[in-house]
């Protein structure tokens, strides 16, 4: 049995078609046994009109509501409700191929995971076939392979291994969260199977993330979680370079965003400031924002800030 579960918070405009391509990608597969389950997260828009509506023509549609608490949380109540042997999460305001379900769910007796490529305007063009990955290749990928990375809507999860090992999103972690979800997953699994085509739809957000600092900071707890848990001690010097990488972009959103507090973590920076010039390869984008904010860290807010309003 699947077990799908979607988070919901003011979909109203995407939840639809969302819904629909996940109705038509389960039907063209093989799957007999399913359940949608939709986490409303106290949305305040139509969403739960529109959700009550799509459980009266499909009795295999789960719908629970909660108080606004996030995505983490909304994710773990599917979790500890959900009945399917295979779990796999899907973003509200994206969609999945019609071939999604029937190719991720085909031949999965003989591994823990199974991930798809991702279809977006900066994930590369993947041109089929598929490998097979033992568990330390595949921690790789989720740190430094853009069609695997640590999404969780691009991947089908046994629920055995979940409920076992009591693997769950941080509560209080806004971002990076899925990220820690799958490092803690993939510490369990003996084989995961990548699929070399681009499946899943990833659309940018209908809600922009610029100005959310106190969500951002949130992920650095996601690294430091990592680098002292002795279940990760191999990668202990990765988690590491992954932290000071992310500290640096966060150190660009706050001061793009003038956010309080943002001097602590410039410290933070500039006690790392040697080994990060060891660890970062030279002349990339990173290492240049990196030089920069030990010179001007205003100056790269201002970029930043600029950079949001082009994109926007």
């Amino acid at each position: 049995m699947l077990s799908v579960i979607i988070p919901c918070y003011n979909c109203e405009k995407t939840i639809v078609k969302c819904y629909e391509s996940v109705i038509k990608s389960i039907k063209h597969s093989s799957i007999e046994n399913y359940e949608i389950i939709f986490i409303n997260d106290g949305s305040s828009d139509k969403t739960i009109d529109i959700l009550s509506e799509i459980s009266v023509c499909n009795h295999s549609v789960v719908i629970i509501n909660q108080k606004n608490k996030g995505v983490s949380t909304a994710r773990n109540k599917g979790l500890q409700i959900s009945k399917g042997d295979w779990i796999s999460f899907i973003d509200s305001d994206d969609t999945v191929n019609e071939n999604f379900y029937a190719v991720m769910m085909d031949d999965c007796k003989e591994v823990d995971i199974i991930v798809c490529g991702v279809m977006s305007k900066i994930h590369p063009r993947l041109n089929g076939g598929e490998i097979k990955l033992n568990k330390e290749t595949y921690i790789n990928k989720i740190l430094y392979d853009l069609n695997v990375f640590g999404y969780v809507w691009n991947k089908i999860y046994r629920k055995e291994i979940i409920q076992t090992n009591d693997i769950k999103f941080l509560d209080n972690v806004m971002f990076m969260e899925d990220k820690y979800f799958n490092l803690q997953y993939a510490h369990y699994v003996n084989s995961a199977k990548i699929i070399q085509e681009n499946l899943y739809n990833y659309f940018e957000p209908t809600t922009s993330t610029f100005g959310n600092s106190e969500k951002k900071i949130t992920g650095l707890t996601v690294w430091d979680k990592l680098i002292s848990d002795p279940l990760y001690k191999n990668y202990k010097d990765e988690f590491k370079k992954e932290k000071m990488n992310y500290l640096i972009w966060l150190l660009g959103q706050l001061y793009a965003e003038k956010a309080n507090g943002r001097e602590f973590f410039l410290d933070e920076l500039k006690r790392n400031k040697k080994y990060i010039n060891v660890v970062l390869p030279k002349f990339t984008m990173k290492y240049i924002q990196f030089k920069l904010l030990l010179i001007s860290p205003y100056l790269v807010g201002w970029i930043v800030r600029k950079k949001q309003v082009f994109r926007n």
